[in-house]
């Protein structure tokens, strides 16, 4: 059985990094406004997938720090259905 506490024990990320988050939003949302709105710079947006009620887009940009980067997952939660 797989041991998740070496795992987390063994991940080390190197700052600065590339980091990717697939964020859902309404249907109706604009992720471009989205951006716009948390003051996002240099990011990578591609369309992932969408149904009738909502779409799905992989955003990639370069996250100098963790603090950063779990900032800004906090922030893209709070304006999107879901964020990974």
């Amino acid at each position: 059985m797989v041991n998740l506490e070496e795992i987390k024990a063994d991940l080390k990320i190197e700052y600065p990094c590339n980091w990717s988050y697939k964020v859902i939003l309404d249907k109706d949302d604009d992720i471009n406004e989205l951006v716009k709105k948390l003051d996002i710079k240099n990011a990578k947006i591609e369309s992932s997938k969408s149904t009738s009620n909502y779409k799905s887009y992989n955003l990639s940009l370069e996250v100098p720090n963790e603090a950063y980067r779990l900032e800004l997952f906090s922030a893209l939660k709070k304006h999107s259905k879901f964020v990974l």
